[in-house]
């Protein structure tokens, strides 16, 4: 019996599959849920758009940098304002130009969407009770700043709105992954590739019909779940369903690429499922498809930044959502774009037949 337990615990180690499942994807899930969920302070994250530049604009970042609740984000013009519109930022603070110089108006925007009311009023409150005693003391104020708060016109979008664009991307992304990447590593195991090689069926042809039968999934799981979300969970929809299904044609085309990628870096059906297991579970849970990146540690920021499944949920979003148009999601899109050739190149040069 102890033979027959070690012989099967050798197996079992053999098994890469088995380790991740077991063992891998576990202290992932731990890793990164306690990253986002398990500090103890619940922070803010906190638009600056110093305008002024001046002593006394300093001494008010600098106030607000000391307050744990808050986490300061440096920004300007547009890219400010567009951050309040879709709810990345709690609240954008303003400072006017001479701000603390005597020569200007002294008033403090802070501008924020209906959705962050809570977080901009304690944005408010804390200015106006700080007064920025010893910091503005120093650069010799000579009175202290008003606080206005203005409210930046947007959809009053709730978290469900949120998760249903990011749901869609998902679903596509896995999709392409494990459809393309592990389907086509099982027909090459199984000889499928080899004798669909020696048909007239040409490498260009088979390849643009999994292509086609992807993407043809891509629009009906976009579809099925779009319905259930507007019909069932109210959720906003004011944009344009062509340029959507659009978006989601050009992400499906994408992670097949990368499946296809995929398929040609395993030589197995097992090590095919564990990279793609890995490049799942890493992508779905630090592209912001649950949580917004501002709540994530600043490891987890940058890497979100470089995630395709990032830019392709954003752009799902702001069309949904916020009804914007080809231009203002342009470079969403041209950063997807750029996974996909990436991708391509690797399966051009890794892909084989048998």
């Amino acid at each position: 019996m102890l033979r027959m337990t070690a012989a099967g615990f050798r197996m079992f180690l053999r098994n890469r599959g088995n380790l991740f499942w077991t063992f891998v994807l576990p202290i992932i899930m731990i890793v990164i849920f306690g990253a986002v969920f398990g500090r103890h302070t619940q922070t803010a994250t906190l638009g600056i758009w110093d305008r002024a530049h001046t002593p006394a604009a300093r001494a008010v970042v600098q106030g607000l940098q000391r307050i744990p609740a808050f986490r300061i984000q440096r920004m300007a013009g547009a890219t400010a304002k567009a951050a309040v519109q879709r709810q990345r930022v709690a609240a954008l603070v303003e400072l006017p130009r001479h701000f603390g110089s005597g020569r200007g108006n002294d008033a403090v925007q802070v501008l924020y969407s209906e959705g962050n009311a809570p977080q901009a009023s304690a944005v408010v409150e804390t200015l106006r009770q700080m007064g920025m005693a010893a910091a503005l003391e120093r650069v010799h104020l000579a009175s202290a700043f008003r606080v206005e708060r203005r409210v930046v016109t947007a959809p009053r979008l709730t978290y469900v709105d949120f998760l249903v664009g990011g749901i869609i991307a998902m679903t596509i992304m896995q999709a392409g992954l494990f459809g393309v990447g592990i389907g086509i590593v099982q027909m090459r195991e199984r000889g499928i590739l080899r004798r669909l090689r020696a048909t007239p069926l040409s490498p260009a042809a088979f390849l643009a019909s999994r292509f086609l039968l992807y993407l043809t999934v891509a629009l009906a799981q976009a579809g099925i779940l779009l319905g259930i979300a507007v019909v069932f969970y109210h959720v906003h929809f004011v944009g344009s369903l062509p340029l959507f299904l659009a978006v989601c044609l050009l992400g499906a085309a994408v992670f097949v690429t990368m499946g296809l990628a995929l398929s040609g870096l395993s030589r197995t059906v097992e090590v095919a499922n564990s990279l793609s297991s890995v490049l799942n579970f890493l992508l779905m849970f630090l592209s912001g498809i649950f949580w917004q990146v501002s709540l994530m540690p600043q490891f987890f920021r940058f890497v979100a930044r470089v995630s395709p499944l990032t830019y392709f949920a954003d752009a799902l979003r702001d069309v949904m959502t916020l009804g914007e148009g080809l231009g203002k999601i342009a470079t969403p899109l041209g950063i997807l774009l750029a996974w996909g050739l990436t991708a391509a190149a690797v399966a051009v040069k890794t892909y084989r037949w048998e």
